[in-house]
């Protein structure tokens, strides 16, 4: 997807998941990363409907999986368990997101555990599909459980904060994104410094919500 050839992008990954599928099953771990790169595919080939479908049946998929490892987890076990799912996550976020960039509120988040990327993913392609409100209250259900269970500047978590400031703005308020982008600015600024990529994304996406409409 970096060369812009997203529709290539998307006949790779659907080689690439046959393959993994006859090895690994349709929720082996392996084939959950492509399952996540596919969905993000075909939104970038311009089929956002597509990339929603995708998205939803991924992450109902990852959860039946997570919730069959644990459920027969006693409570005294349940930090070891979570730590190990978390483990898991990782290692098919760094595969789902192997060579992408977060330069801008929409690219592929990289370093999310998978079932939280697969809802960032689903609520992101909500709203190029055109449903800013849905978009809205998907980031705002991911955040809420993010406050609960990451810490203030975890990566995930401010990206779920550019996302939602972008929704809020393409949903009808722009003073709202304008208000969530200052802060997450003085956040990132203050965590990564002026320069880093993801303060500039901010930045930029800032300055375009304070000079008009803002980004698409």
């Amino acid at each position: 997807m970096e060369a812009g050839d997203s529709a290539g992008a998307v006949v790779a990954f659907e080689k690439l998941l046959l393959d993994k599928e006859g090895v690994f099953g349709r929720n082996g771990l392996s084939t959950f990363g492509t399952r996540y790169g596919l969905a993000w595919a075909l939104g970038e080939s311009g089929d956002p409907t597509s990339a929603v479908k995708a998205f939803e049946a991924l992450l109902a998929d990852r959860i039946q999986a997570l919730t069959y490892k644990t459920r027969t987890f006693s409570p005294r076990r349940s930090v070891r368990a979570a730590q190990r799912i978390r483990d898991e996550q990782r290692a098919v976020d760094l595969e789902a997101s192997s060579g992408a960039t977060d330069g801008s509120a929409g690219a592929l988040p990289q370093l999310e555990p998978p079932v939280p990327s697969a809802r960032y993913g689903l609520a992101w392609w909500r709203g190029k599909a055109g449903d800013s409100s849905g978009a809205v209250a998907d980031f705002e259900e991911l955040l809420a459980d993010q406050v609960r269970l990451l810490d203030t500047f975890d990566p995930q978590r401010l990206a779920t904060r550019h996302a939602l400031a972008h929704w809020r703005g393409e949903a009808g308020e722009p003073g709202r994104a304008v208000a969530l982008l200052t802060e997450l600015l003085a956040d990132r600024t203050s965590i990564l410094g002026p320069e880093h990529p993801h303060t500039r994304a901010t930045r930029d996406a800032l300055a375009d919500w304070l000079s008009g409409p803002g980004p698409s």
